[in-house]
């Protein structure tokens, strides 16, 4: 319907719309795909959480306070800047890592931002929660074998 009315106004800005509108199409569609392939990761001493190509943040296992249950946020709620949202945002969170130190991350024109918490969904998170138990105690000189 929008695109009629600007059509009434100007051929060539429905057009430019017109485009718009499919180009955001295309980038949400490769978010998704973005998110599918590129999971959250356990590797040596690190946990690296991401939300496709969109954010990324790397923490040390022994800079990992605790890892609770999210509280829901919903859809139009304000999202604390301290906290690194690493989830689409028609979803909800799983779990959240408090950190003991914030950690900075870059955000849009090279800014950083001090992050104390992150939350993030995952499709496996009996898995992911057990390699992460086991990193942390392993990093904070617990259990030694894995």
């Amino acid at each position: 319907m929008f695109h009629f009315l600007v059509q009434m106004w100007s051929e060539l800005a429905a057009w430019i719309l017109s485009a718009i509108n499919i180009y955001g199409l295309f980038y949400l569609m490769a978010l998704y795909k973005s998110a599918k392939y590129l999971p959250h990761l356990v590797v040596d001493n690190r946990i690296i959480i991401r939300c496709g190509y969109q954010n990324k943040i790397e923490v040390a296992m022994n800079n990992v306070a605790v890892i609770q249950k999210a509280k829901e946020i919903s859809m139009g709620e304000k999202i604390p800047k301290d906290m690194h949202y690493a989830v689409i945002i028609c979803d909800s969170p799983q779990y959240e890592i408090v950190l003991k130190e914030p950690i900075e991350t870059k955000v849009l024109f090279g800014r950083t931002i001090p992050k104390r918490s992150v939350v993030f969904r995952c499709d496996n998170p009996e898995a992911l929660l057990l390699k992460l138990n086991q990193g942390i105690q392993h990093a904070n000189g617990g259990d030694s074998s894995r």
